[in-house]
């Protein structure tokens, strides 16, 4: 096993219209309260242990995973006191809303790599990814990543983003965006 992607929740504080999970994707599953148990949680890791490379890659998803952030807090530090001898990266999959200055201590504490879902400037981004009282993201999203930047600039190069182009949007605008705005330098 080189890499384990642990799905820690099916909660989602926002409601993009493309998510897999929406409602509107009657043969997918849609978002539920149910959360990874810490017995499923840790049969997966003993396992990973005994079968894993000496690196190792663990992720976290969701929904939003970082709905469930003590989980995420009890998995990194069972594995950072468990695997002995196992170099491991943590990586997360946001849509950053519920970043916080504790939050960001300890993925940045733990070299994890994340992975910000930013849909490029505010007209694009809230197009898609809004909250479920349909509000858009992108200010508290846009904070939250300066933030990040503000408190750790020599890890600049754990922040990676994942952005979904929706069909109608103006590429050089997004591509400008990405290229220009100073908060995602």
């Amino acid at each position: 096993i080189r890499q384990v992607i642990l799905e820690v929740t099916e909660q989602c504080n926002l409601r993009c219209k493309y998510c897999i999970y929406n409602d509107a994707y009657e043969k997918n599953r849609n978002f539920s309260a149910k959360n990874m148990t810490w017995e499923i949680a840790k049969k997966m890791l003993d396992y990973t242990a005994l079968h894993s490379q000496e690196k190792l890659s663990l992720g976290f998803y969701g929904g939003e995973p970082l709905i469930e952030f003590e989980m995420i807090r009890r998995i990194v530090e069972y594995c950072n006191n468990e695997y002995y001898g196992k170099k491991i990266r943590y990586f997360v999959t946001t849509n950053a809303t519920l970043l916080t200055e504790e939050k960001i201590d300890f993925l940045m504490k733990n070299n994890f790599v994340l992975t910000i879902s930013l849909d490029g400037p505010r007209q694009y981004h809230n197009k898609n990814r809004h909250r479920v009282d349909d509000t858009g993201s992108f200010d508290i999203v846009m904070e939250n990543i300066k933030m990040v930047y503000r408190k750790y600039p020599d890890k600049k190069e754990n922040i990676q983003f994942n952005c979904v182009i929706d069909p109608e949007a103006d590429l050089k605008c997004i591509n400008d965006f990405f290229i220009k705005e100073e908060a995602l330098r």
